[in-house]
């Protein structure tokens, strides 16, 4: 096979050029095995077209043998039974010879060419002389039936005088056949014999030229299937921007040490945080520089963890979550959260910007908090708005108050909402006089919540909600709208 098919060959990838190959390999091999079985059907088909020759031919010269032979006793008949009997079947070998010989001359335009010039050509041909020998046969049958008995002797020797050389000639005929017969059949072995050979040649070929090269390629395919898979694994349980574990690949930690037992390596802490007003940062230098942090923020916390045995993922957003295992109290656990803080406020310098920024953790405890990861996060949720209630830039242990406050504070956002929608609130202007002389110095507005069932709700209960809740600036515009 030239060296430019195989290349092509060689680099077959695509699915439809695989098919192509399959197909072609499985034509060529249904195509040399539907010859073969052509060939033995065929072979088959002159095997038996030569034997019935052979058997014509032997039958002739036993049929000849037996004319003569009747013949003989027709002849030297002691009674008119034996003659009659004798007559019989003479007549009947006779009219069998002459039936095989046609048989045999019809087909003339197929033999061979040995056989013919033996049949037609020639001073003396066979086909003369049998046909010469059966008119002698008929010759001796209307002789008897016409009584004559004188003379009969010597007319049948003179008839008989050609027998042995005519013997003699259908065994040579006899011995062509079968000598042609097992010529053929040494001819259809030889070529059953390349066929097979071939056959093998070309199924080393398609092995070497067509499957080893598709096997290596889809072998390529696999490999290249199986690194995308495991790309596209990676990527499902990665953050791209800081090349830590996402949400989902820090779900599948949190479930495993679950999963493991209740304290079978001590204590585990998991802290939830978030960089405190990283909105600024985003709205005022841009999504680009806001990236640049959080991916200093992730190698920050790599570069503070380094030496424990930590999981840290970005959760989305400015949301990390770190799993701190094998501790051994809480205090430890506060001693993390503490070097945290600490690394995240050292000032930053991203894209000639002076940045600094400051993260609340909320630190939630496996198993003495809960042992079940979905609660463990929303604990330390909780805990996270806590640090963020107490002041920002700090960290909080989760607590089981924190359900009944986060409880009410969201209970509260909730009837704000509503009350922003149904202009409850209330802008007051309350003077201002000095205590020296009473006299009117200045103003103030204070801005109420007349609540339906609670009367007046007093600003420092509803304005940290509003700031948590981000709707300060909604309660900032009412104000702005009533004064």
């Amino acid at each position: 096979m030239p060296s430019s098919i195989r290349r092509r060959l060689s680099s077959l990838s695509g699915p439809k050029a695989i098919i192509l190959c399959y197909v072609t390999a499985l034509g060529l091999i249904s195509g040399l095995t539907t010859l073969a079985a052509w060939l033995v059907n065929q072979s088959l088909v002159v095997q038996d077209g030569d034997s019935a020759l052979i058997n014509i031919s032997g039958r002739q010269r036993m049929l000849s043998q037996q004319t003569a032979l009747y013949a003989e006793q027709l002849v030297h008949a002691a009674s008119a039974e034996e003659a009659a009997k004798a007559e019989n079947a003479l007549r009947t070998a006779a009219t069998l010879m002459r039936a095989s010989h046609e048989r045999l001359v019809a087909r003339a335009s197929q033999m061979s060419a040995p056989l013919y010039a033996a049949y037609f050509e020639g001073a003396a041909p066979l086909d003369t002389r049998v046909r010469s020998y059966l008119r002698d046969m008929d010759a001796l049958l209307q002789d008897t039936q016409n009584s004559v008995t004188s003379g009969n002797a010597n007319l049948i020797d003179a008839r008989r005088t050609p027998k042995a050389g005519l013997l003699n000639d259908l065994d040579a005929i006899v011995s062509i056949y079968e000598a042609e017969a097992q010529a053929k059949l040494n001819d259809t072995k030889r070529l059953h014999t390349i066929i097979a050979i071939s056959t093998l040649a070309l199924l080393a070929l398609e092995a070497l030229f067509i499957f080893r090269p598709l096997a290596r390629s889809i072998e390529r395919r696999t490999r290249a299937l199986a690194a995308a898979n495991a790309q596209m694994t990676a990527l499902a349980v990665s953050d791209t921007l800081t090349n830590l574990p996402n949400r989902h690949g820090f779900a599948e930690r949190l479930n495993a040490l679950t999963a493991s037992g209740a304290g079978a390596s001590g204590l585990a802490a998991i802290m939830q945080l978030d960089l405190d007003r990283f909105k600024n940062i985003n709205d005022t230098l841009g999504h680009p520089v806001g990236d640049a942090v959080l991916r200093e923020v992730g190698l920050r916390l790599r570069a503070t963890l380094c030496d424990r045995s930590t999981t840290i993922a970005r959760l989305g957003g400015d949301e990390f979550a770190v799993i701190a295992e094998g501790l051994a109290s809480q205090q430890e656990a506060a001693d993390i959260a503490t070097k945290i803080t600490s690394a995240i406020a050292e000032p930053m310098e991203v894209d000639q910007k002076h940045i600094r920024t400051n993260a609340s953790v909320g630190v939630t405890l496996f198993p003495q908090d809960d042992c079940d990861p979905e609660q463990l996060l929303k604990n330390a949720d909780l805990a996270l708005y806590q640090a963020k209630a107490n002041g920002r830039g700090t960290h909080c242990f989760f607590a089981p108050s924190m359900k009944d406050d986060i409880a009410r504070r969201r209970h509260i956002a909730d009837e704000l909402r509503v009350a922003i929608t149904e202009d409850q609130l209330k802008a007051f202007i309350q003077p201002i006089f000095s205590l020296r002389d009473g006299s009117l110095t200045g103003a103030e507005c204070l801005i109420r919540w007349l609540h339906p069932e609670r009367g007046v709700v007093p600003a420092s209960e509803f304005i940290p909600v509003a700031d948590e809740f981000l709707m300060a600036a909604q309660v900032d515009r009412i104000i702005l709208d009533q004064v």
